[in-house]
């Protein structure tokens, strides 16, 4: 018999193929949702994004959970002490350091460049107007929390030769 896994997330198609290989899955995106507390009673495993707060009382209510695997680097959404006492185990996403740092520095490529205005112009074929957008050379990034990601922008920005605050 399969073990009963709740979803509280929209997986891909094949992500969530390769999940009900293994197990029943039960797919509920909202915890105000009637459904919630029916398929939390049974699972015994739980996957989840960031939004879904796992807590005290949650635990209380899903007396056969063993796991519980976040999308996400952060665990802040996760009581991590009282899935300790339940013994139920906890997974999350702690690779994306670099993924994540890299898209930060692509968007800020793309608006100072104003590169999706570009496009556009260029599908155009205007091309006389073309917006150059600002250079990031000595402009200033101020990073609010430098952890490992934050960290990683400040680097790929230096490379910019952006000041950091």
């Amino acid at each position: 018999m399969k073990p009963a896994v709740l979803v509280t997330m929209q997986l891909p198609p094949a992500e969530m193929s390769r999940l009900e290989q293994h197990a029943a899955v039960t797919t509920v995106l909202d915890q105000s949702d009637p459904r919630f507390a029916a398929a939390l009673a049974g699972a015994e495993g739980m996957l989840i994004n960031p939004r879904t707060r796992i807590d005290r009382e949650l635990l209380a209510r899903a007396p056969k959970l063993r796991a519980v695997s976040t999308y996400s680097v952060g665990l802040d959404h996760i009581d991590l002490a009282a899935a300790e006492q339940r013994g139920v185990a906890v997974g999350h996403t702690p690779v994306l350091t670099d993924a994540v740092a890299d898209l930060v520095i692509g968007l800020i490529l793309a608006l100072a460049r104003r590169l999706p205005e570009a496009l556009r112009i260029g599908a155009s074929a205007n091309w006389q107007t073309i917006p150059m957008g600002l250079d990031l050379q000595g402009k200033t990034l101020f990073i609010v929390g430098f952890g490992r990601i934050g960290q990683e922008v400040a680097r790929r920005a230096l490379a910019c030769k952006m000041n950091i605050t």
